[in-house]
């Protein structure tokens, strides 16, 4: 029986493709490309706050999620760290001021080749 061509390869190799290919969506590493993120007024605040880990009730969600918008729209690299995520198809966090399905509505539709691939 040949091999299945779609998963012909090792698992290994389909995960190290898949973060080269996310890899290549990020700004080259300059500090240019990155000086932005010393300016960013959520370096103050608990990760949390950004990034709600899994399991919290709807209520402390949205009250985190509230709270980073409240900050970043304080911010004075608010459009810097926007444009990153979007750039980036950042999967995870507040960004920007917006949240992963905000800032997934504002891409434009894109072809499953321009997808970014992100192993879970």
């Amino acid at each position: 029986m040949a091999p299945n061509t779609v998963n012909s390869q090792p698992r290994r190799y389909r995960y190290s493709r898949a973060f080269s290919l996310s890899a290549r969506q990020l700004p080259n590493p300059v500090a240019e490309n990155w000086d932005w993120q010393l300016h960013a007024h959520c370096k103050y605040d608990a990760i949390e706050t950004f990034f709600p880990t899994t399991g919290l009730k709807h209520r402390e969600r949205l009250r985190l999620e509230q709270r980073a918008k409240d900050i970043c729209s304080q911010c004075p690299v608010i459009t810097e760290c926007r444009s990153f995520a979007m750039q980036s198809a950042e999967p995870y966090g507040i960004w920007g001021g917006l949240t992963p399905r905000e800032r997934a509505m504002r891409i434009p539709h894109r072809t499953a080749d321009e997808r970014p691939i992100h192993p879970h």
